[in-house]
């Protein structure tokens, strides 16, 4: 067993999670090994970051006479809950589902030695209705939450693919000025739940004529991806305003517009270096970066390694 939490002013020493600005820290300790929460409240959505750092196993009981509703994540480690209604659910690293719990009673086993990262996104029924009325799955999840049972959105917890993980990560690092978080989460999130309720469509979310758009924006960043394009500029093009734009993009092609415009010219790059009689500064011209530093750090981040080291590896053309 642990003493009950504690609100503590800074993060544990060797704490191993993501530093969230602005959140309240709750932390409990005990024979077990030790939890550290990041509670993050923001406008009418709260955000809970647990870690669990064990010491042997433990089977940790979670109580809450208040409803839930919303994501549960699960970032790092295997999980298995005991929840009422659903009998063992097994999270594996990685995967995530929605769920309406009236009453929040469960169990969870955690292994010892083991690091467990999980994050839960507690929502309001307004905050949802939208996703609920326009997808399948969502009508059934309706018809519980307002016969006050529980419900999962997906029978079995759904793996989060590149877009779901990039927006956790972007959610979690949240840099910016502090007066403009409330409304990056608020679209965050939204844009999550766009990817996990549209997960449980089995026919394709975007209409033809649209993909066909988004086709031939993909096509002209292909051909002039020297240019800067504008999220403006290439929405217009589909027809589009910017917000759906983007969703729209990421849901076809798996990333959004500006990160595909970067993937295009970083394997341009590379092709370019093939050629050892240019310099690493004509490549980054080439393909379209006005800072050499930007170029130099994209390249590396995308590769794992500099320009120049990857330029070594391709032999000297006679």
């Amino acid at each position: 067993m642990f003493k009950p939490f504690r609100q503590i002013p800074a993060l544990p020493e060797g704490y191993p999670g993501p530093v969230i600005r602005t959140s309240t820290i709750l932390f409990a300790k005990g024979n077990f090994g030790r939890v550290t929460c990041q509670r993050l409240v923001s406008g009418p959505f709260e955000i809970w970051h647990s870690v669990y750092e064990t010491l042997q196993d433990c089977r940790i009981r979670f109580h809450h006479k208040k409803a839930f509703l919303g994501v549960h994540a699960v970032l790092q480690g295997e999980s298995f809950y005991e929840i009422p209604d659903f009998h063992t659910v097994n999270f594996k690293e990685q995967q995530c589902n929605f769920y309406y719990q009236p009453l929040l009673d469960g169990t969870v086993d955690l292994q010892k030695r083991h690091v467990y990262q999980s994050l839960n996104m507690c929502l309001r029924a307004a905050q949802v209705k939208a996703y609920l009325a326009l997808f399948d799955t969502g009508q059934l999840f309706t018809e519980k939450l307002f016969q006050k049972e529980p419900v999962a959105l997906h029978p079995a917890p759904l793996q989060m693919g590149f877009a779901l993980k990039g927006i956790i990560n972007e959610i979690l690092g949240f840099t910016s000025a502090i007066d403009r978080q409330d409304l990056f989460l608020k679209i965050k999130i939204h844009e999550f739940l766009f990817y996990l309720f549209s997960a449980s469509v089995p026919t394709d979310p975007i209409k033809p004529e649209i993909r066909d758009r988004l086709g031939e924006v993909k096509k002209m960043i292909e051909q002039n991806y020297t240019q800067h394009f504008t999220i403006r500029l290439l929405a217009r093009k589909c027809g589009m305003n910017t917000t759906s734009f983007k969703i729209a993009f990421k849901t076809a092609f798996g990333m959004a517009p500006f990160e595909y415009l970067i993937e295009t010219r970083l394997h341009m790059a590379v092709e370019l270096l093939r050629k050892r009689d240019l310099s690493i500064q004509r490549v980054a011209d080439a393909v379209g970066y006005k800072s050499f530093g930007s170029f130099i750090k994209a390249f590396k981040r995308k590769f794992g390694a500099t320009p120049g080291q990857i330029k070594k590896t391709f032999p000297i053309e006679p």
